[in-house]
């Protein structure tokens, strides 16, 4: 089994708002900007995942749409990410955002 290789699955959104400027989060825990989203839990799919982390890092409850892509990247080992359409951002849902 410590042979098998190891992969990495994680799930988030692509956010607009009216201007249609992208939604990215700079983690305190990494040099990079991202998109809203997190690693997929077992026994939880793709879209439940974004969802949930859409509620953890933004406190907003909102639908996600249709899955845009799925990343591939190649670092210390696989690592997938689906990304999902997560709309378009009102005024009122950017002013709700909670970080």
């Amino acid at each position: 089994m410590h042979n098998l290789p190891k992969k990495r699955w994680w799930s988030g959104a692509l956010f607009f708002n009216t201007d249609w400027k992208i939604l990215l989060l700079e983690p305190t825990y990494k040099d990079n900007w991202e998109i809203p989203g997190g690693i997929i839990e077992e026994d939880e799919s793709p879209k439940e995942t974004c969802r949930r982390e859409i509620k953890e890092e933004l406190w907003l409850d909102v639908e996600v749409w249709e899955l845009l892509c799925l990343e591939y990247q190649r670092e210390e080992d696989d690592s997938y990410m689906f990304i999902f359409d997560g709309g378009v951002l009102s005024d009122r849902d950017i002013n709700n955002i909670k970080i």
